[in-house]
């Protein structure tokens, strides 16, 4: 029995009436509303009639008229359920309820018939013209009601149909247009959810229109900032939100469904309806990567070119030997973007670097490294090496003598360089800083060892001769 009952509430298999042709919404409704209204005017007529019932004791034909009482409660419930099928496509159950209307409606046309000329004996010809006369002009008024129902339907139907069509132009005048754009393209819905991508955006974001279509637009439209990788907002999503065109931010990066990446630029803008609301937006961007390459290196030109010319200016002036490495220092603090930069020197024949300049978060020539030994710490290594050692990842390198202090001050890249002259190992200078050092940045920071080395290797060079002048004149 709880077998044959589910299965009698099961709707699968049968879609809904939704589902079933090419409902428009006022047809769907149209029928689920009357349906709905005919339910409960035979709810109604019911309640009536027990009403009457109940009230006129010597009533005559009692049980015919509850018996037609249960058959107008039936046709109700069928009509409720024409309505309800819309949604739960019970066409099961509905099928068993329309056999016991039909049971019950038969039952009730064999009461009818047993008793009806007893019925008609009692009534006469006057009352018959009477309710024959008042069928006739509640059948003439429910005649015209339907023909202007229908005259309505048809006219609703044209103005939809039209719009319909309007739509669909102008949808095509859209579509066509973001296609030959140049740029690539992709619209949403009021969600965000991705309703168009053209070509373009096809080959740059690696989605094809099957599986972009209905995806949430950060899915297929993946930005983070260029430098920290941190997600970016959304413009499509500020301009559904305000209305307004938004621009994308500055170093953003977009990255492809397979894992590329790219440097992109533009902006999203809201699509308005005719009444003016958002409907949607539209997103526009380009690949900027010849252009973001091009400024990168006229940035590296100019850094290197302003670097090599403050450390020329440093080494030329006349000044000391000190105080022209602390404006070298100086100088890759302020162009490689470093936190702190050193110089430390080794004396001919000595085994033991002294910190001869210091810029940046650190300006002191005293301290634990003050004086290294070659081959202690890193530094000391560097020189015993001569070997350049560079890293992005301080805090957890082991070569890195103290990482406590590196997660203090939050630095987390390095780069030392050796001093050499002629194969001779004259000094040492460092980088530190608190964000990755580029490729760029560290063949910037080789090159200006040289001219250091050179610079330090002269210097001593001139002190001989002039220790050796002045011997000889004593």
């Amino acid at each position: 029995m709880f077998t044959f009952l589910s299965r009698m509430f099961d709707p699968t298999g049968f879609p809904a009436r939704w589902q079933c042709g090419q409902w428009s919404p006022e047809h769907g409704w149209l029928h689920i509303i009357s349906d709905l209204t005919v339910w409960s005017a035979y709810m109604a007529i019911p309640l009536v009639l027990l009403y009457f019932v109940a009230r006129k004791k010597d009533l005559p034909f009692r049980r015919i008229f509850l018996l037609f009482t249960t058959f107008i409660l039936a046709c109700g419930t069928t009509h409720l359920m024409e309505a309800v099928i819309f949604w739960w496509p019970v066409y099961r159950f509905a099928g068993v309820l329309k056999l016991a209307t039909a049971i019950i409606s038969w039952v009730t046309v064999l009461a009818l018939v047993q008793v009806l000329p007893r019925m008609l004996a009692m009534r006469t010809p006057e009352e018959l013209e009477r309710e024959v006369a008042a069928r006739q002009v509640a059948e003439s008024a429910l005649i015209q009601a339907n023909a202007e129902l229908e005259r309505r339907v048809q006219e609703r139907t044209e103005e939809l149909t039209q719009a319909n069509s309007e739509l669909y132009a102008e949808r095509d005048r859209f579509r066509t247009t973001l296609e030959s754009i140049g740029d690539a393209v992709i619209a949403t819905d009021t969600t965000g959810r991705v309703t168009f991508i053209n070509s373009v955006a096809i080959s740059q974001t690696g989605w094809t229109p099957d599986d972009a279509i209905g995806q949430p637009l950060q899915n297929v439209f993946n930005i983070v900032n260029e430098t920290t990788r941190a997600q970016v907002e959304n413009p499509a999503f500020k301009a559904l939100k305000d209305g307004l065109v938004v621009a994308l931010a500055n170093h953003t990066i977009m990255i492809a469904k397979d894992g590329r990446e790219c440097p992109i630029d533009d902006c999203a803008a809201p699509i308005r309806d005719r009444d003016g609301g958002v409907a949607g937006a539209v997103l526009v961007f380009r690949d900027v990567s010849v252009q973001r390459q091009a400024d990168i290196a006229l940035a590296e030109q100019t850094r290197l070119t302003a670097l090599r010319a403050d450390i020329s200016a440093a080494l030329a002036a006349s000044q000391s030997k000190v105080a022209a490495l602390q404006a070298c220092c100086e100088a890759l603090v302020h162009h490689l973007g470093a936190t702190f930069a050193r110089i430390w020197s080794l004396p001919v024949g000595s085994d033991t670097l002294e910190l001869r300049a210091s810029a940046g978060l650190y300006t002191h020539l005293d301290g634990p490294h003050g004086r290294i030994r070659v081959g202690q710490f890193k530094i000391g290594r560097i020189a015993a090496t001569a070997e350049p050692y560079m890293t992005n990842s301080v805090a957890t390198d082991p070569e890195i003598s103290d990482p406590e202090w590196a997660i203090k001050e939050g630095i987390i890249a390095f780069a030392g360089h050796p001093l050499v002259v002629e194969g001779r190992v004259v000094g040492v200078m460092a980088l530190f800083a608190r964000q990755p050092l580029s490729p760029s940045v560290l063949a910037d920071f080789a090159r200006s060892a040289s001219g250091i080395a050179q610079y330090i290797d002269r210097r001593r060079a001139a002190g001989r001769i002039h220790g050796l002048c002045h011997s000889r004149k004593v």
